[in-house]
């Protein structure tokens, strides 16, 4: 496996604007020259839009393998009650940055593509609680059947919300309420250079540590020799303070006229309204002559009736 890491990260105390922060990370080229300006921790808001919004049912059932040791020693009753049986509900959505944000990697100058939304009931969740997490992960080229592939950057935000609350929003989703957005506040691993302002257009994002040892580290933080990183713990991706998901109501478009059909001439119209009234002035006649002859035939059965009185 092998990352796709352009610059080196160095931490590093501040001493010119100390008062303004203490601490900075840096980007820094092959050649030791700084690629990037200080970053520090950036806690103020996120805002993305919420495009593709898909809904997911799917169930799993495990069945034990009287072949396999494991399962034979484990599986004391193969009946329906002991199987392991899973039913899962997901909602979807791809995140789109909002207000020309762009997001990147540390250590990487490309602009980060795969964001996603998942949400989730507690009942569907393994630690049984509300909660949100964010993770990511630096792109990076791997082999599988002697085939090379390619993870690009991705960053994921993963929402647990109480079951009627996860069935209100799949409500919304059936209903066809696909526009929607995504408010984070006071997040962990995103860093930009400091500015008086609430605001900024660039962010870059330090993501959580690898739990698997045998894994090289994607983003390696060098710290400089006046200090260790028992004392400064850059914040790294997972912990929210708080989030805001929204559900818009799309407005119903009216229906626009079919402008591929050729349009009626005065013409054509006049040619089919005197078709209508050939067609009327035929349907008189025919009730006319109707009316006439059953008359007649009632005047006849009338004079026959009376011939024969006399």
């Amino acid at each position: 496996m092998q990352y796709q890491i352009d610059y080196t990260l160095r931490v590093a105390l501040e001493n010119e604007y100390r008062s303004l922060f203490t601490w900075f990370i840096q980007e820094i080229r092959a050649d030791g020259e700084p690629a990037s300006d200080k970053l520090i921790p950036w806690f103020h808001n996120h805002f993305f839009d919420l495009q593709d919004v898909r809904y997911l049912v799917s169930t799993e059932k495990d069945y034990p393998n009287p072949f396999n040791d494991h399962d034979a020693d484990s599986a004391v009753d193969d009946t329906a009650e002991t199987r392991n049986a899973t039913f899962n509900r997901r909602i979807f959505a791809k995140l789109v940055p909002t207000g020309g944000m762009t997001y990147s990697m540390l250590g990487t100058e490309r602009a980060l593509k795969e964001l996603s939304l998942t949400i989730q009931p507690i009942a569907c969740s393994t630690d049984r609680v509300e909660q949100i997490r964010i993770a990511g992960g630096v792109g990076h080229t791997y082999e599988i059947d002697f085939q090379d592939s390619v993870q690009p950057d991705w960053l994921g935000v993963d929402i647990t919300v109480a079951d009627d609350t996860f069935d209100a929003l799949v409500e919304q989703v059936l209903g066809g309420r696909h526009n929607g957005s995504l408010r984070l506040s006071g997040a962990d691993g995103f860093y930009s250079e400091w500015s008086p302002s609430i605001s900024t257009n660039r962010v870059k994002i330090l993501n959580q540590k690898g739990d698997a040892s045998w894994m090289e580290p994607d983003q390696r933080l060098i710290f400089e020799d006046t200090f260790t990183s028992s004392e400064i713990e850059p914040p790294r991706l997972g912990r929210v303070d708080r989030y805001s998901l929204e559900f818009v109501t799309a407005p119903v478009e009216a229906a626009k006229p079919d402008l591929s059909q050729a349009p009626v001439t005065m013409e054509a119209a006049s040619k089919e309204s005197g078709q209508l009234d050939i067609v009327g002035h035929h349907a008189i006649v025919q009730s006319q002559r109707y009316a006439f002859w059953t008359t007649v035939g009632v005047w006849l059965l009338v004079a026959f009736s009376l011939f024969r009185t006399c």
